[in-house]
């Protein structure tokens, strides 16, 4: 007997990292940063990351290396555009990587990424559809190991965000509060 809370869905991802042979890397349309081996100084892979781009708005990491012949791709749903609600699924990843081909910043063989490529790394997600009641508020605080360490915030009874608290910049020491030095580079 099933609740009314269970129902069958599709496993969707938020975020996914995929590895495959670098030979799936078909062609670079931009400049690729290259990593150097630090003894030698041979060239060891390239790499290309949307964190330094401000075309794209969305986190892709694209990743040669040719010491272990792999072929490395991280992204985020946004990459689905106006699909992002739909999330990463066995549904929507053909499309992912479509849209990959149509950013003009390299070209991948999608077909055989999807045969013999290997997820090595996904962020799952499952949006639970509850009333949040006071009772379950103490359920789920009941859950998280150390809650006081967490940030609730609730969003008028429709839904919740827990994330972890940031550490005090100070530091206990013989029982007195001391401030912590920070070093910013």
């Amino acid at each position: 007997m099933t609740s009314q809370y269970e129902t069958k869905r599709l496993i969707t991802f938020d975020r996914i990292k995929i590895k495959s042979n670098y030979k799936y890397l078909l062609n670079t349309k931009v400049k690729f940063n290259e990593m150097f081996h630090s003894r030698s100084g041979e060239k060891i892979g390239i790499f290309y990351s949307s964190k330094d781009d401000i075309n794209i708005p969305y986190n892709l990491y694209v990743a040669v290396s040719y010491i272990k012949q792999t072929l490395t791709l991280e992204f985020s749903s946004k990459i689905l555009k106006e699909k992002y609600p739909d999330l990463i699924s066995k549904d929507t990843i053909k499309e992912c990587l479509t849209n990959i081909n149509q950013l003009n910043i390299c070209d991948i063989d999608v077909d055989s990424i999807l045969s013999n490529g290997a997820i090595t790394s996904v962020d799952v997600t499952y949006d639970a559809n509850l009333i949040l009641s006071d009772n379950l508020l103490d359920v789920l605080n009941s859950q998280v190991h150390n809650y006081r360490r967490f940030k609730w915030v609730h969003y008028d009874k429709e839904g919740i965000t827990f994330t972890k608290r940031k550490q005090s910049p100070y530091i206990i020491r013989k029982k007195k509060y001391v401030p912590a030095t920070i070093k910013t580079f």
